[in-house]
Formats: C-alpha cells, sequence, structure tokens
C-alpha cells in the first residue's frame, strides 16, 4: 500500500490517470462475480462490514460539521443533504477544504457537460464488468475491485468516465458514516493491461483528471496488483513525486 496520506493518494492516482486511463473508466457500482483469490498479504476480503465497523450514527463533530456546511452555501449551489457527510470527510471535516472541492465539483459539471451523459451510457459502462464492489479489506475499509484489462477507453467521452467515477464513489460511501470516516480502498488489477486499455489523447486525460480531483470522496488506500513492466519502470522515473506522508 503506498502512503495514505490525501496528498499521496491523490498523487498516485493521477499517475495512473495518465499512465492508463481505464484508472478513471473503471469505477462501476455493479455489483459483479467474485474476485479471483487474492494472494497478496493484507488484501483480506470480507463479504460482510465486521462488527467494528457497524456504527450507524454521526458524532458530534461530523454534526457541527454538516450544519455549518449547510450554512456557507448560498441558494443553487447547496450539496444535496445525503452528500454532506460524503463532503465533510473528503477534506478530513475541514469546513473551509470542503467548501472549496465543491465548489470546484460544480465548476467541472458545468465545464465537462456531465449532466448531458446520459443513464443508457452509464449502463452501458456498467456492464463492461472491469469494476466491481467487493466487500471490505481487512481494516474496514469498503472495496471497489478495478480489472482494468476490461476497460476500453475508445468508446467512452471523458464526460461519461467521469460521471461514472462520481456515481461509483457515491455508492460506495452511502452505506453510512463508518463508510466515509474509514475511505475506500481501491484494488487496481493490472494483469492483462495492453495498448487497447491506454489513451494517448492528452485532452481526455486532462478532463479525467480534473473530475477525479474534483469530487468530495475519501479514498484511504490504494493498491496495484500484477503491473506490467512499462508501468513499474515508470513508477520508479517518478515515484519521487509522492509526498512520503
Amino acid at each position: 500500500t503506498f502512503s495514505e496520506s490525501p496528498i499521496a493518494v491523490w498523487s498516485t492516482a493521477g499517475l495512473v490517470a495518465t499512465l492508463l486511463v481505464a484508472f478513471a473508466l473503471s469505477f462501476s457500482t455493479e455489483k459483479g462475480r467474485k474476485n479471483r483469490k487474492n494472494r497478496k498479504k493484507g488484501l483480506r476480503i470480507t463479504q460482510r462490514s465486521p462488527s467494528r465497523v457497524q456504527a450507524l450514527a454521526t458524532t458530534s463533530t461530523e454534526d457541527s460539521t454538516i450544519e455549518e456546511l449547510r450554512q456557507r452555501f448560498s441558494k443553487g449551489e447547496e450539496p444535496p443533504e445525503g452528500l454532506l457527510l460524503q463532503l465533510a470527510w473528503s477534506r478530513n471535516l475541514d469546513v473551509d477544504a470542503a467548501v472549496d472541492v465543491w465548489r470546484k465539483h460544480l465548476a467541472v459539471t458545468r465545464e465537462l457537460g456531465i449532466q448531458d451523459v446520459s443513464d443508457d451510457l452509464v449502463r452501458y459502462a456498467y456492464r463492461a464488468g472491469f469494476c466491481v464492489r467487493s466487500g471490505f479489506d481487512v481494516d474496514g475499509r469498503p472495496m471497489i475491485w478495478v480489472r482494468l484489462a476490461k476497460s476500453v477507453p475508445s468508446v467512452m467521452t471523458a464526460a461519461q468516465v467521469v460521471k461514472n467515477t462520481w456515481m461509483a464513489q457515491d455508492a460506495t460511501l452511502a452505506s453510512g458514516p463508518e463508510a466515509n470516516r474509514r475511505g475506500i480502498c481501491f484494488v487496481y488489477d493490472l494483469k492483462g493491461v495492453g495498448l487497447k486499455n491506454v489513451t494517448f489523447d492528452p485532452m481526455a486525460l486532462r478532463d479525467v483528471i480534473r473530475g477525479a480531483l474534483s469530487h468530495p470522496c475519501h479514498i484511504s488506500r490504494v493498491w496495484l496488483l500484477d503491473a506490467p513492466r512499462i508501468f513499474l519502470l515508470s513508477w520508479h522515473a517518478f515515484k519521487h513525486f509522492v509526498p512520503a506522508d
């Protein structure tokens, strides 16, 4: 696992998106077949949330953060009520930072035309089977397992990629307060990745990365499995840009 600081997680996510646009193509919320047995240490999968993550009530600190967020937005820019806790935890209960990311989210929504992506296009992407929700990791984080070899960037627009990503994150974190506190664990399975899973369109990559970085979402852990040689070479070249903590 990489460093679990927000900066490190997002830096790593940006690197993966640059090398493999499927990084952001792959966030479907469709619940799929059981993933192949993983032998990597620390990636034990549970089909049920462990007993220690059953808390459903918000804390007083969370409640006060949510109330302050309600007061910070003018009419027409307010987040949906059900997204307020997710927004709060996306910036570790920092109200100012949460307000900034929500306004950035609204700007990217307008600029990329996210609202024009139809439900049919979203369903089409979800049927590809390259991403499934996968229970919880050993520490109780909700997991999304991404099979990058099943993603084909040429059949999707950047706006569709971004909308699918946002919807998957929202669905995963909608299970309750504890999911937002612990954050999502993404497992990127790179086995079998080839040229069809890569794009060299800089504009598409730019838009996908902008969308990935503008949505309120707590991602606390990222795993990469079976990375091909080209990725490992790129990682060794650029890993010094990722903060150590």
